[in-house]
């Protein structure tokens, strides 16, 4: 069962009717763009309407999130396991609890960015109160091994250099280049995302 309440909204079923990660990002935007008008009361309550579009693309990106680890998580490259998202409105900087592959309870950080060569920054993204948030969580992402305790999944190129060498390379980074691999031609985990948000739909009693 998708846990993550923007799975809930059936407008986002049309989104995963795609074949590759970049026709779902396009479709993510336009739905950025066009949900507020189609429910107001809910996705229109910021005076700026960028900030709306700006959080309808991180919540629809953090299903994209939850989706893609069920299907994907166990490979090596991933590394994610039992995934647990948190409320969006409780969000102080982690989007989700996990399992690294050694089964060590972890931290996700979901960021969608605009621009895929983008590099992000501890100073310009926000991303500090992610390790801060994870460190209050008791979950030792400073610990040194292979195995991280620290997950950011990103539209992004990944992190600037200065900021993986402050952060010593604990965190790992799943970033575009790493979801368009495994997703991009894969009919399969599109057609599987399809099923499984009609499936919440069909249970919802939403579907057509």
């Amino acid at each position: 069962m998708l846990k993550h309440e923007f799975a809930t909204i059936k407008e986002v079923i049309d989104l995963y009717k795609v074949s590759n990660f970049r026709q779902f990002k396009n479709k993510l935007k336009k739905l950025s763009k066009t949900l507020p008008k189609i429910n107001p009361v809910r996705w229109n309550i910021k005076v700026d309407p960028q900030d709306n579009e700006k959080k309808i693309l991180g919540d629809g990106f953090e299903l994209f999130s939850e989706l893609f680890i069920d299907e994907f998580g166990i490979n090596p490259q991933i590394g994610i396991t039992n995934y647990e998202p948190v409320d969006p409105e409780l969000d102080e900087g982690i989007d989700g609890f996990c399992e690294n592959l050694i089964c060590e309870r972890s931290a996700v950080q979901c960021k969608y960015v605009s621009n895929e060569m983008y590099e992000l920054s501890a100073n310009k993204s926000n991303l500090p109160n992610f390790l801060i948030e994870a460190t209050l969580k008791n979950i030792n992402w400073q610990e040194d091994t292979k195995f991280r305790r620290a997950f950011l999944i990103t539209t992004a190129k990944g992190l600037h250099y200065h900021t993986k060498e402050k952060w010593h390379d604990r965190v790992w980074v799943i970033n575009g280049s790493k979801i368009n691999t495994l997703t991009n031609d894969n009919i399969a985990f599109w057609k599987l995302c399809v099923e499984r948000l009609e499936n919440l739909h069909e249970q919802m009693g939403t579907s057509e």
